[in-house]
């Protein structure tokens, strides 16, 4: 990437909502800036290797990490919806092409969470970067047209479909590849997903039951209801904090309330840790 202080286009997709409703809503003149700005340098950032895949850092640029594709689109169509300049939608449907393509390739039901530029599989499939794909691939069908956005949210359905098969097993080499994001409990990017499909199965019940479990631990331990669990292998470190959970789980909050019909329920006021 050229741009030092930027980590992770994560960082750009896990904001574009908040950008596009901002200036949406509110006519807000520096959030569409930002938007837009981020959507210029995602277009520098189209990988050589793949017109429809986005290197999602510099440290990644020698794999196609998929929910980083994802991520980018979503930030290119926001931007189009905002501007309508077409090379935004252009690329946005794109990638949209690549990922829908990927679905699948290697195992039923399932996206891989990367794959090397030869089309090998890099790392395995997983529960939470698949709901992140649904989560935020979902808001790309107001760009696409509707025949084409029918399609893509069939395969966004049945993606949660394999997710929510999985959860009641929880993680596993097979179902979890990546290390680092096997605490499911607090990875909200799954609800996120669901909330996308309320018509789906038990989304309903599943959503308020995981909010009623989080409102349980604010009241016990307050915001250290939200910290990340360690890992377990040894040498590693979390590649999440406390605040980025925090942040999450406040957009999930947020998205949900602006844009889905699932009720949410009342939280109630931290418990005093003084006991007073």
């Amino acid at each position: 990437m050229d741009k030092p202080d930027l980590q992770d286009i994560a960082e750009i997709g896990a904001s574009a909502n908040a950008l596009f409703s901002l200036y949406h809503s509110m006519g807000i003149e520096s959030a569409k800036d930002a938007l837009v700005a981020a959507a210029e340098f995602l277009l520098t950032q189209v990988a050589v290797e793949n017109s429809g895949a986005i290197y999602k850092s510099a440290q990644a640029r020698h794999v196609d990490i998929l929910n980083g594709d994802i991520y980018a689109a979503l930030t290119l169509s926001r931007a189009f919806e905002v501007t309508g300049d077409a090379r935004f939608l252009q690329q946005a449907g794109l990638i949209v092409d690549h990922v829908e393509a990927r679905f699948g390739a290697w195992r039923t039901g399932w996206w891989p969470y990367a794959e090397k530029w030869d089309g090998t599989m890099a790392v395995g499939a997983s529960v939470a970067y698949q709901a992140t794909i649904i989560a935020f691939g979902m808001p790309i069908s107001r760009v696409l047209a509707a025949d084409r956005a029918t399609e893509w949210e069939a395969v966004l359905a049945t993606a949660l479909n394999t997710v929510a098969e999985q959860l009641p097993i929880g993680p596993t080499d097979e179902t979890e590849a990546p290390s680092w994001s096997r605490d499911w409990a607090n990875v909200w990017e799954i609800p996120l997903a669901f909330s996308k499909f309320p018509e789906l199965g038990d989304t309903k019940n599943y959503l308020q039951g995981r909010l009623h479990d989080v409102d349980r631990g604010i009241q016990a331990s307050g915001i250290e209801a939200l910290r990340p669990k360690a890992l377990q292998n040894a040498g590693r470190t979390p590649v999440t904090s406390l605040y980025r959970k925090a942040a999450t789980f406040a957009g999930f909050l947020s998205d949900v309330y602006m844009t889905s019909n699932v009720e949410l329920p009342k939280f109630s006021s931290p418990a005093s840790r003084s006991g007073s």
